[in-house]
């Protein structure tokens, strides 16, 4: 499962490459969300910045904590990368992918299925048998995109769970500032926005 989702908005990148415009709208670009995602994140790692599973097992017995006991030989099945634990990165990604869509098309109940690019070879999407993932949801994939963080070793679930909403903030913040309806030249924005930045209400902080 890890690999199956290395990250939601990779996976829904047919949907972000479909037509562009859609009843008046413009879908937006994944590389804006992606970043965002990521700003947003990062900023949140080094606020709070919590140690990962890794470092919290093996030092168990420095924690205070005499309920946890040290397991030095302790290792994630996939090598944790050097920064933060909270929040998930890629659990932020996931949320902030599937809210965009969720709220493009007006219903998070849409069924589809993907690949990955990250498997062994013989299983990924370039490959003649693919491993595929079905889902009937935008939330259902980002929700199991967030519990590949936990199964491999990086995160703790609170890290998970806390990126993926902090995604559908993100996602949220994507859709109101940039997914906006098109009007004909020199008319006034039927939201009263004036100065094309959406409304104030729908500004969000980094998670924190």
């Amino acid at each position: 499962m890890s690999g199956a989702l290395t990250s939601l908005l990779a996976a829904y990148g047919g949907v972000f490459q479909d037509p562009q415009r859609e009843g008046g709208h413009v879908l937006p670009g994944q590389c804006r969300l992606v970043a965002d995602s990521d700003i947003g994140t990062f900023d949140s790692k080094y606020h709070y910045n919590y140690w990962r599973p890794i470092t919290a097992i093996r030092a168990a017995a420095t924690d205070g904590n005499p309920d946890t006991s040290a397991d030095p030989t302790w290792t994630p099945l996939l090598d944790t990368p050097p920064i933060p634990d909270y929040d998930s990165g890629h659990s932020v990604e996931g949320g902030a992918g599937a809210q965009v869509l969720k709220r493009f098309f007006g219903t998070d109940t849409v069924s589809f299925t993907t690949c990955s690019t990250t498997l062994p070879a013989g299983s990924t999407c370039n490959d003649a048998s693919p491993v595929t993932r079905s889902y009937s949801s935008f939330s259902q994939a980002a929700d199991e995109n967030g519990l590949s963080r936990i199964l491999v070793g990086y995160h703790f679930r609170d890290a998970v769970t806390t990126g993926i909403k902090h995604g559908r903030k993100i996602g949220n913040r994507a859709v109101n500032r940039f997914l906006r309806p098109v009007h004909h030249h020199g008319h006034d924005s039927e939201d009263g926005d004036t100065d094309g930045d959406g409304p104030d209400s729908d500004d969000v902080d980094s998670g924190h």
